[in-house]
């Protein structure tokens, strides 16, 4: 709004100036034609020069008088205008900052500002869509370093809280994390826990990269071990077929496991070590107590 009053004022300025130089000019004029004239008089009077030259000299002067009145009368009218046009002015310039305002409210609730600064990760919006109010339009990863998150099989559930240590190996050095917050809801057979780097942040880590690392769980002992496979899906861990020592029949036999994760679970009894076991797809072998093999 500054910016068009200035431009208004401006352009009054220019008007004003220009009428008061068109006045000047005309002031100027009348003087070198007097001027003119009087010399005129003298050699017209002496014989040296024509009267018409004279009269055409004094025409000219009594137009510039004629327009000099004109002029005069013409700037004062437009300055009474002016001032009396000041006061309306003034209220529509009000009245369109005003509307200025409004519309700069308008346009500020148009914008949409995120809650926190931040980089952008996912956008889901195109070209011509429309959101409602309060729908997501997209993701922010704040500036505050990266965490980490993993998903814990739920029979850890009671064993994994916040405070627990970490680490990771990245690049061909160690780093530490802390747990931050387990999350106890159980999808798939697994829960989500956050873990934050204790010493900086590795360079070159990427959102969403996927890294390894091992989370502890209480001190180191000896146990029993067998591979994750596909007989849990039948037996659920409670029972398995143990071959003998030829090698050539399995029988079923009830187990007890402990800990357990994707690869490898814990077996608290019915197995010594050394004993062979078969842990391929159990499907059909559900009311089976014993399988001979064959080559």
């Amino acid at each position: 709004m500054d910016v068009g009053d200035d431009s208004d004022n401006l352009r009054r300025l220019r008007v004003h100036t220009a009428n008061q130089k068109a006045l000047a000019q005309l002031d100027y004029d009348i003087v070198r034609l007097q001027r003119s004239l009087e010399r005129r008089n003298v050699l017209v009077a002496r014989g040296a020069e024509s009267a018409e030259l004279k009269d055409n000299i004094q025409d000219e002067l009594e137009r510039d008088r004629k327009l000099r009145d004109m002029q005069e009368q013409s700037n004062t009218k437009q300055e009474e205008l002016r001032l009396r046009q000041l006061p309306q002015i003034q209220v529509q310039l009000e009245k369109l900052q005003q509307d200025l305002e409004i519309t700069h409210a308008k346009l500020d609730n148009l914008m949409v500002r995120a809650p926190v600064a931040g980089r952008i990760t996912a956008l889901d919006l195109k070209v011509g869509e429309t959101r409602n109010h309060g729908e997501r339009l997209a993701e922010i990863t704040p500036d505050a370093g990266y965490k980490l998150s993993d998903d814990v099989d739920e029979y850890y559930l009671d064993r994994v809280h916040a405070g627990q240590i970490a680490d990771v190996t990245l690049g061909g050095k160690t780093w530490e994390l802390k747990v931050t917050r387990v999350y106890p809801q159980i999808k798939d057979g697994t829960f989500k826990i956050d873990l934050a780097f204790l010493t900086g942040t590795p360079e070159g880590l990427l959102p969403g990269e996927a890294v390894e690392g091992k989370l502890a769980l209480g001190a180191d002992r000896s146990a029993t071990i067998l591979p994750a496979g596909a007989f849990l899906e039948k037996s659920g861990g409670d029972w398995v077929f143990v071959l003998d020592a030829s090698g050539q029949k399995a029988e079923r036999r009830r187990i007890k496991i402990g800990r357990r994760n994707v690869e490898q679970l814990e077996v608290l009894s019915g197995l010594t070590a050394g004993e062979r076991v078969v842990v391929s797809d159990y499907t059909g072998l559900e009311r089976i107590e014993r399988i001979d093999l064959t080559r």
